[in-house]
């Protein structure tokens, strides 16, 4: 409890356990150890051991790993990814507001908080982990709801609560404990009426499939998946499904695409806290034919003439950023080198 709250006096936007080391705060994007003595494995697995649900628990042991909500004595609520690795028990918690963030404070454009608004089709939500996605997720959601619109989301876990919805009205599901799968969620959403699906993961065929087949009755999704760039997550999204369907799945994406959005989350040069890199493609009419036609190689040129639309490659937003002096080269060169990992140079 006294390690969750220093968080705060600390101004940490996450805090790391492990074996052999004190526990480490991550301030400003760097790691700044905290006034604890290093953990032993016995300290790490008291403290680890007991927070997961017996559920939970048994996932950890099948999978190696599991992310879950957890609360400090004064009802504030982080978010915690418990792991296993050569030494034991690791894990990584992050603090969750209790209100969710507008899309103007997130600094998202308006041509991204516009596709909130759409009545139908598919919005894919890129970004690594820690990128900040649920956070931009939540803040959807929530403009959604506050347009009247009835949402169902599939987490896991529950992060944000969406208990201020407007005229609108959020369901919350959380994978093993009110639906099954995320794949079976989403199917479900449309029993439940949804106009609004919003996925908090997309990593297997079937949600793949439940995704496209919501789009296809006519419901708005929004669905996440872990990959630096817009062109790299379609390629992700559509390599999950079964090659004799691939074909299939495009075509179908290509109706329903209403874009793809792609976030970092970059140190301030000045300051303190985190601003918000973002690549936006458009679902225009010749990005629906490339799609269709599996020529996704010629999207990133798509996406820098589309600028007009409201397009923006992540090289042009890194720019401005730049040119306004928010970040520094350093911090943009980081970003370069990671989307080169992913084989998306910048």
């Amino acid at each position: 409890d006294a390690l969750l709250s220093g968080m705060f006096r600390a101004g940490a936007s996450s805090l790391m356990v492990k074996v052999g080391s004190p526990p480490l705060y991550r301030v400003q994007g760097s790691l700044v150890p905290s006034e604890e003595e290093p953990f032993g494995e016995k300290e790490v697995k008291f403290l680890l051991e007991d927070l997961p649900s017996p559920e939970e628990k048994e996932k950890l042991l099948r999978e190696g790993q599991v992310d879950l909500v957890v609360e400090d004595s004064e009802g504030r609520r982080f978010g915690a990814h418990i792991f296993r690795h050569s030494q034991g028990l690791g894990g990584v918690f992050h603090p969750i507001p209790d209100e969710v963030p507008s899309p103007e404070e997130l600094g998202l454009p308006a041509c991204v908080v516009s596709l909130a608004h759409r009545p139908s089709g598919v919005t894919l939500l890129a970004g690594p982990t820690g990128s900040g996605k649920t956070t931009t997720l939540a803040a959807l959601v929530a403009e959604a709801a506050r347009a009247g619109r009835h949402v169902v989301c599939v987490e896991d876990p529950i992060e944000y609560l969406h208990t201020e919805n407007g005229p609108g009205l959020v369901h919350q599901r959380e994978v093993g404990i009110h639906v099954e799968s995320m794949a079976a969620g989403a199917r479900e959403a449309l029993l439940l009426g949804a106009d609004v699906l919003m996925v908090g993961e997309v990593q297997d065929r079937e949600t793949v499939q439940a995704v496209l087949e919501a789009a296809n009755a006519g419901i708005l999704v929004f669905a996440a998946v872990s990959s630096a760039r817009t062109v790299s997550a379609l390629e992700k999204f559509l390599d999950l499904v079964q090659e004799d369907q691939a074909e299939l799945a495009r075509t179908i994406l290509s109706w329903h695409l209403n874009g793809v959005v792609a976030q970092a989350l970059l140190r301030r040069r000045y300051g303190t806290g985190l601003v918000l890199a973002v690549e936006v493609l458009l679902a225009s009419p010749s990005v629906k034919e490339a799609l269709r036609r599996g020529n996704l190689q010629d999207l990133p040129a798509l996406m820098r003439r589309g600028k007009g639309l409201g397009m923006c490659s992540m090289e042009a937003s890194l720019e401005r950023l730049l040119a306004r002096k928010v970040i520094t080269r350093d911090e943009a060169w980081m970003l370069t080198r990671e989307s080169e990992k992913e084989g998306a140079p910048l």
